[in-house]
C-alpha cells in the first residue's frame, strides 16, 4: 500500500508539475531540464528509492543518447552477476548518454524501470569524466 500511494503521490505530481514520466527518453529529458532550474525535489521525482539528492548552483546539462538498452534475461544476469544493487530485470532499459555541461563533459548510463507505468530511474554510473 505504501508503495502504491508514493507512486499516485509522484504521478499526481507529476500531472501537476507536466513532467512526464511515460518513456525511457521522456524521463531523462525532464530530470535534465530539473538541473537548469537547480530544483532537488524535481530530480528526486526522476528517480524510485532515494531520499536526497544535490544539484548545487543552476547549470544546463545538454545531453545525446548514444545507445539504448532493453535489458533480456542476458544483460539482466550480467549487471546481477556482478552484484551491483538494486538488481536488474528483464525489460528494464539502460541509456547511455553523452552529457555536457559548464563544469564537465563526460558518459553516463542510467538504469530505468517501470513502476506501474511511469519509468523512473533506479541507478546511474558516471565513466570516462574528465
Amino acid at each position: 500500500m505504501k508503495q502504491r500511494l508514493f507512486l499516485f503521490s509522484l504521478l499526481f505530481s507529476s500531472f501537476v508539475s507536466g513532467e512526464d514520466f511515460s518513456s525511457p527518453e521522456k524521463t531523462l529529458a525532464g530530470y535534465f531540464s530539473c538541473f537548469s532550474l537547480s530544483d532537488e525535489k524535481c530530480v528526486m521525482q526522476h528517480y524510485h528509492g532515494i531520499k536526497s539528492f544535490y544539484i548545487g548552483e543552476p547549470q544546463e546539462i545538454n545531453y545525446k543518447i548514444i545507445k539504448k538498452i532493453v535489458y533480456t534475461d542476458k544483460e539482466a544476469t550480467e549487471w546481477n552477476d556482478l552484484g551491483i544493487k538494486p538488481s536488474a530485470s528483464i525489460g528494464d532499459v539502460r541509456i547511455d548518454v553523452m552529457q555536457k555541461s559548464s563544469k564537465h563533459e563526460g558518459m553516463y548510463s542510467y538504469n530505468l524501470r517501470s513502476y506501474d507505468g511511469a519509468w523512473l530511474i533506479y541507478a546511474h554510473s558516471a565513466w570516462s569524466i574528465d
